[in-house]
């Protein structure tokens, strides 16, 4: 199990996070809330002028689907023929390949506004059960709302329903989300749709929340919408819209903001890493044209516009995360690095990474607090398509070595897990030298856990150190100390390696040193160790040859 999930529960709760369910922060301005309110009065008063019949509580079953039922059936009993049956199932065929906005293709008609006006009320009913079963219908009340008041008068009054329960929000979640997927909102497209911005008040407050479940899915789904924003059909969108959201979540004095800001600047910088790089391909082409006239000079002073603009974008996130890298609250900081890797690997180059985004590494890599320094490695990993051996080896070797011998057993484990990964960084030479002194460390750490999984990477580590280092270095410490290892797990982990790390030795080797630990293996007192050796005994490895020729190399 890996160990950052079991303190992600302690990690967040921290005394600034401590407060009432009613008091629910929010960044969004108060101009917002009055817009909310607002539209909370016009849709309730008006409703669409739908609920003037004052309907009883008899009327709460009522469903849109029952008047179309009942208009199909009418019409069936009109008009049966063959012939409009079969294109019906030819059409019903064809929904498969349809997307979501068009398989919602719902007609609202007069004798369905009785029942849309009742799902509007049900909205704040104090029931959950009745509300989670309104706000399933949001697309319906939209499609009766049509797209211009669904954003100016739906999403401000769902928007305060944000403080609500979680099994409320996570519904309300997805059924916001669906609003853009089937294009309720307006525009033609999911993706590049230019009314994008009207759904950043709800989630923005939904990435606000205490649970981490809720903030995980908001973020999550959030993230996609920000990707696909029309950044380059809309100049200024990013600056208009997306900017100030996160200027408002990262310097938000609630930590669970800040975090939602960290991971959704991830998503903002790779799609403008992905239009840079559009942008510089296509510079590149025009530069190779033989002709050059006016037009292209026109188009050229564009593209470097363009290029100019997308590269300042990347400079106002990078600012942003160089802040909350110095945040006094160590998940915020832990939310960071993690931002860090993903935008590291979207870079390409290295003169950029070395200059901006190292320093930022190291300092977290450093951190006081060992829940930041977990999640240090895999985005150390991320270095790896960016720097060559040497400089990996000349700025990062000092940190690998730091970590794989961290105080913090957790820190231990994930680099030990991703040892090999970590190997792969290096050159053959620093291998031998450096890394395997490490991983013989890690082989004896105090705790069993960091052991356990240190020991299932011996194969991996002996296809890189070869044949010579196995014998002199592995072997000894196989059978003189983890074969006698009080813990039952780490004995488990071996009985599940030795099989395959013998297929990497000589077969003298393998009945010199190896044999009797196998044997001993198999009178281990602890069921679970003797059935991993034998259930290797039992495979039949088809690549033995092949392994061997690779160690021989050696």
């Amino acid at each position: 199990m890996d160990p950052r999930e079991q303190e992600s529960a302690d990690s967040e709760s921290s005394p600034i996070s401590s407060r009432n369910n009613n008091s629910q922060p929010s960044s969004i301005d108060n101009d917002n809330d009055t817009n909310m309110t607002s539209s909370n009065n016009t849709i309730s008063k008006s409703s669409m002028d739908i609920d003037d019949d004052n309907s009883s509580d008899d009327d709460d079953d009522l469903v849109l689907s029952n008047n179309k039922n009942n208009k199909k059936s009418n019409h069936k009993q009109k008009s049966s023929s063959p012939s409009q049956s079969q294109s019906q199932s030819a059409n019903n065929g064809k929904s498969s390949s349809q997307s979501q906005s068009e398989e919602f293709d719902v007609e609202i008609t007069e004798e369905d506004y009785e029942s849309i006006a009742i799902m509007i009320d049900e909205l704040m009913k104090d029931d959950p059960a009745v509300r989670i079963k309104a706000i399933r219908s949001l697309p319906i009340i939209s499609k009766a709302l049509g797209e211009d008041r669904t954003r100016n008068e739906l999403i401000p009054y769902i928007t305060q329903m944000i403080d609500d329960d979680d099994e409320v929000l996570l519904v309300l979640i997805e059924e916001i989300y669906r609003l853009l997927t089937l294009k309720l909102i307006g525009g033609k497209h999911v993706e590049n749709n230019q009314y994008s911005y009207c759904l950043i008040p709800p989630f923005e407050r939904l990435c606000q929340v205490e649970e981490k479940i809720i903030r995980d899915e908001a973020t999550s789904k959030f993230g996609k919408i920000i990707y696909d924003m029309p950044y380059r059909e809309y100049v200024n969108y990013f600056d208009q819209y997306v900017l100030p959201l996160f200027k408002r979540l990262c310097d938000c004095d609630w930590h669970t903001a800040r975090i939602s800001g960290a991971t959704l600047i991830a998503n903002a910088f790779s799609k403008f890493v992905k239009l840079l790089n559009e942008e510089k391909e296509r510079q590149k082409e025009d530069d190779m044209e033989i002709d050059e006239n006016k037009d292209n000079n026109d188009n050229d002073k564009e593209q470097e516009t363009v290029i100019v603009r997308l590269e300042r974008y990347k400079t106002e996130m990078l600012h942003l995360l160089t802040e909350l890298c110095s945040d006094s609250i160590p998940i915020v900081r832990r939310s960071a690095i993690i931002t860090l890797g993903k935008m590291v690997s979207c870079l390409t180059s290295s003169d950029e990474v070395l200059n901006n985004y190292l320093p930022l590494f190291k300092k977290l890599s450093m951190d006081d607090q060992d829940n930041v320094r977990v999640f240090a490695i895999e985005t150390l990993i991320q270095f790896s398509h960016i720097f060559n051996t040497k400089q990996v080896k000349d700025q990062l070797l000092y940190h690998i070595r730091l970590l794989a011998l961290d105080q913090a057993w957790r820190v231990r484990y994930i680099a030990a897990d991703n040892f090999i990964n970590l190997c792969k960084m290096l050159d053959k030479e620093t291998i031998k030298e450096s890394m395997v002194n490490y991983f013989l460390r890690l082989l004896e750490d105090q705790e069993p856990e960091v052991r356990a999984v240190a020991i299932s990477k011996i194969p991996g580590i002996s296809k890189l150190i070869g044949i010579k280092l196995s014998i002199s270095k592995l072997i000894p410490i196989i059978s003189q100390r983890l074969i006698t290892d009080n813990n039952k797990y780490a004995r488990a982990s071996l009985a599940s390696i030795i099989i395959p790390f013998c297929y990497l030795l000589p077969h003298q080797i393998v009945i010199d040193k190896i044999l009797s630990c196998i044997l001993k293996i198999l009178k281990d007192e602890y069921p679970n160790v003797r059935l991993h050796v034998i259930s290797n005994i039992c495979q039949d490895d088809d690549d033995d040859d092949q392994e061997q020729d690779l160690m021989d190399e050696d």
